[in-house]
C-alpha cells in the first residue's frame, strides 16, 4: 500500500484497482485516522472555544473601562465649567 502525505482516504492511496474492495488493514487504518481526526476536531473546537470565550471576556472589560473613561471626561467638563464659573464670580 502506498501513503499519501494527504489523507488516508485519498484514491491515490487505495492499492490494486479502482473497483477492488480495500484490504482489512486498510479499513483499520482509516478507522484509526478518522478516530484521530475526530479528537483533534474536538480538540481544535474546545481551543477555539476558549480564545471566543477570552476575546468576549475582554470585549466586555473594554466596553467597561470606555463607559468609566466616559464618565470621568464629562465629570471633568463640569468640574472645569464649575472652577472657571467660581474663578470668574470670586474675581
Amino acid at each position: 500500500m502506498r501513503v499519501c502525505v494527504r489523507t488516508l482516504t485519498c484514491q491515490c492511496c487505495v492499492a490494486g484497482k479502482p473497483g477492488e474492495p480495500p484490504t482489512e488493514e486498510e479499513r483499520r487504518q482509516q478507522a484509526a485516522y478518522e478516530e484521530w481526526m475526530m479528537q483533534y476536531t474536538q480538540y481544535i473546537s474546545l481551543n477555539v472555544k476558549a480564545g471566543e470565550d477570552k476575546v468576549a471576556k475582554f470585549r466586555k472589560t473594554k466596553k467597561s473601562l470606555n463607559a468609566k473613561n466616559r464618565q470621568v471626561r464629562i465629570a471633568n467638563r463640569k468640574a472645569v465649567r464649575c472652577f472657571d464659573t467660581f474663578s470668574c464670580s470670586v474675581g
